[in-house]
This record gives structure tokens, sequence and C-alpha cells, in this order.
């Protein structure tokens, strides 16, 4: 691990802050965390613009789809099922 120094907005801070504390992890963890996250979505995204790139974007069927799968995904997270199965 390196150690960094970094600059952010009071407000910003108190959300990691108060995020860490919720979680029982350190703000250094939190973060940590939360930037792991944001490099998933980011590489999520360039593969996604890839294909899209190579087969065209999707249809109004293959959008109403994902935004259905999305939506279970959303509704599992939210009510702390973790497994990954569609249903």
């Amino acid at each position: 691990m390196r150690r960094i120094t970094i600059t952010m907005p009071p407000e910003v801070l108190a959300v990691a802050e108060a995020e860490a504390r919720r979680r029982g992890m350190s703000v250094s963890a939190w973060l940590s965390e939360a930037a792991e996250h944001m490099a998933r979505l980011a590489a999520g995204s360039a593969a996604a613009v890839q294909v899209f790139a190579e087969i065209g974007p999707p249809d109004e069927a293959e959008l109403a789809e994902a935004h259905k799968i999305l939506e279970r995904a959303s509704r599992r997270t939210a009510s702390g099922d973790d497994s990954s199965t569609a249903a």
C-alpha cells in the first residue's frame, strides 16, 4: 500500500466519515473501496464503448431488458440479498 494525501470538500469528507463509521471501517479503507468500485465502473464503461463500436448500440427491446435486469439487481441489493443469480 502507498500512503497518499488528498484534498476534498468538507461535506464529502463528512459523508465518507459517516459511511466508514457505519460500516465499521477506517475512512482510508472506505475511500479505497470507493476508488476500487469506480475503477470497476470505468472498466465496464470502456468495455461497453468497445462493444458498441463493434456491434452498434442496443435497440429499444435490448434496453428494456437491461433495465429489467438492473431493476431486479437493485431490489436484491436494497433487500440485502447479495446473490448474483438472476431471477
